[in-house]
Order: structure tokens, then C-alpha cells, then sequence
């Protein structure tokens, strides 16, 4: 069971610590007080099963009456693929609706490529890109307008990424490799998470460890699956 509760920044620690994308940035407390101090804020924890497993910073960054900024978010890698993060944005969409705002903003890092994904099908579009010397660090700014929204579509496809190509190369390539990362999905035969929870009757938390495995086939962008013939043969060759 997920509970979403409105928590202190020492809350988040707890969670934050346990996320590897950011462990080179385990600051005190102060850092995050800090960025959103005087402003309108929204800090909250995912719980699975009572333990704090994923959260959310967000503040007022731009002070435009309209824009809400999603600042920080990460779910804890033993609990990934768990549908945690799809709540504490709904959470935060809900929040931010019922405080006034219109927009959603976040920024992302080039290599994110399953957080990228996750916008895209949750109603994000790209802005602008901030370059960096190296392009894997290019930071990414999408924003979701929350009062005219558009429906979850679920999955990218062919459709959705040609609307979503408008502006520069940079984003144009970025889009296209998500999209030919789905189309190679698409001529496999792929197993979905929930259908291996039911092939091996094991629980959810292993199944999320299983496609967390450095040497698991899964593929780990849209939805969550895992191509038949290479888990037969993962299978045969390791204990799960």
C-alpha cells in the first residue's frame, strides 16, 4: 500500500540517501531550507507499506502567480517501478491545482532517460535546453500546464513525439532516441511487469529488484517490461 503524507525536510533525508543518481549530493538539511525558504512550498514522502520509499520537493522558484517548481524528486531504487512516483506527482498536481497555479515545472539531466520518458507520457512538454560541455549533462526544463490538461497517454508513440518536436535539434534528438528506444520494444515479444509478478508468484517488491539488477534484460523506459526469450535465459542462468 502507497500513503502520500506532507512531511518535515528530515523526512526526506531519510529517502534521499538511498537514491544512487544523487549521491554525490548528500547535503544537511540547510541545503534544501535554504532554496525554498520564504516561498511557498510543498514537501512530501511516498510510504510503501510504511516505509518511506519516495518524495517530492517543490516551492514557488519563479513567483509568477501561475508556475509551481518541482525542485527535487526521487524514489528509493529498492522500490522503483512500484507506481510511487506516478502518485507523488498526481499528489502535487492536486496540491498545486488547489493552491491557484496553472503550470508545472521541472528540469532534468540529459541522461535521465526513464525520468524523461515519465514526463513526456505524464502530459510534460520540452522548453528549452540549458547546454553543457559535455551533452550528457545537459539539463532539460519541461512544464505541464495542470488546469487544461492533457489526458496521460500512457505510452509514447510515433504521434506523440512528432507534437512534441517544435523548436531545437537538441530537444529533436533527445525525442527521437526515446522514440526508436519504443519502436524496439514494439517488434519483441515483451513480458509486462505485472504479468511476472503472476509467472514467478513472487511480490512486487522483488519483481522491482529483479529490474533493478545491473544484469536483469528489462527495459525501463515507457512501461515497465522484459523481452520473453532473454528472461527465460536470465532465468536459467541465475538465481533470481
Amino acid at each position: 500500500m502507497i500513503e502520500i503524507k506532507e512531511v518535515n525536510i528530515e523526512d526526506v533525508l531519510k529517502v534521499h540517501k538511498n537514491i544512487p543518481e544523487f549521491y554525490d549530493v548528500i547535503p544537511e538539511k540547510e541545503y534544501f531550507e535554504n532554496r525554498y525558504k520564504g516561498r511557498e512550498k510543498l514537501i512530501i514522502v511516498a510510504y510503501y507499506d510504511g516505509i518511506p520509499a519516495g518524495y517530492i520537493i517543490g516551492y514557488d522558484k519563479f513567483q509568477d502567480n501561475k508556475s509551481f517548481y518541482c525542485w527535487m524528486t526521487g524514489v528509493d531504487v529498492n522500490y522503483r517501478r512500484l507506481g510511487i512516483l506516478t502518485q507523488l506527482m498526481d499528489y502535487q498536481t492536486n496540491w498545486a491545482k488547489d493552491k491557484g497555479y496553472h503550470i508545472l515545472k521541472i528540469k532534468t539531466r540529459n541522461t535521465r532517460r526513464e525520468m524523461l520518458s515519465f514526463l513526456i507520457r505524464n502530459g510534460f512538454y520540452f522548453t528549452d535546453v540549458q547546454t553543457k560541455e559535455n551533452i550528457k549533462d545537459n539539463r532539460i526544463n519541461l512544464q505541464k500546464d495542470i488546469v487544461n490538461e492533457i489526458p496521460n497517454t500512457q505510452i509514447v508513440t510515433s504521434n506523440n513525439i512528432n507534437k512534441l518536436i517544435e523548436s531545437t535539434n537538441d530537444i529533436k534528438n533527445i525525442l527521437m532516441q526515446l522514440l526508436d528506444f519504443e519502436k524496439e520494444k514494439e517488434e519483441i515479444h515483451l513480458i509486462h511487469r505485472k504479468d511476472m509478478k503472476k509467472l514467478l508468484n513472487c511480490s512486487d517488491i522483488t519483481i522491482a529488484k529483479m529490474f533493478n539488477r545491473e544484469d536483469f534484460p528489462g527495459i525501463m523506459i515507457g512501461e515497465h517490461k522484459v523481452e520473453k526469450s532473454a528472461l527465460k535465459k536470465w532465468l536459467q542462468e541465475r538465481r533470481v
